[in-house]
């Protein structure tokens, strides 16, 4: 997938997204809440890993978050198909680029792709209970709460609720219809 907005690029990770993906995963506040399992910022050797497995060589589900006047790495995001033809995303940014719309951008990009051109019947996201900015961007593309799995994350010895939020494409053509008004 490749998509740009006017203040984004989502592309496929390049070995040129490594100084912005080290940031990322050494950032306190974007690993705050247990992102890609690390419950820490990474050590270099441990980013070394991560961007190797799960960006490198590129990885259909990856992708890098770009911002178009600097060419820097901003975020990542992943996209992976579960076994009935649905699909899962998730998002990491670093905190720089927290509050200016990025991830909302990022996403609704991410979605339009997954329900156009993947034809998604269904998308899902899950966040950590408490994570409100999170919890706040999935709402804004119009994700509805579904559930929470009790007791369904290990956040730094604690066990904390995990909450799912979803989108079919039925819904999603129907917000990006036109309004009356």
């Amino acid at each position: 997938m490749e998509a740009t907005s006017e203040r984004l690029i989502l592309r496929s990770p390049r070995p040129e997204d490594w100084p912005g993906y080290l940031a990322l995963v050494q950032s306190q506040g974007a690993m705050a809440w247990g992102a890609f399992g690390y419950q820490r910022p990474q050590t270099t050797e441990e980013a070394i890993g991560s961007f190797a497995k799960f960006y490198l060589p590129p990885n259909a589900g990856s992708l890098a978050v770009i911002l178009p006047t600097t060419e820097r790495l901003i975020g990542v995001m992943t996209a992976s198909k579960q076994w009935i033809g649905t699909w899962e995303c998730g998002y990491l940014f670093h905190p720089d680029f927290w509050h200016h719309g990025y991830a909302t951008e990022a996403l609704r990009l991410e979605l339009d792709y997954l329900f156009t051109s993947e034809k998604a019947p269904y998308v899902f996201a899950e966040y950590v209970q408490g994570n409100d900015p999170s919890r706040r961007v999935l709402a804004r593309l119009g994700m509805k709460p579904e559930g929470t799995a009790r007791c369904g994350f290990l956040l730094r010895g604690e066990l904390r609720d995990l909450c799912r939020v979803g989108l079919t494409r039925a819904e999603w053509q129907a917000l990006q219809a036109p309004s009356d008004n």
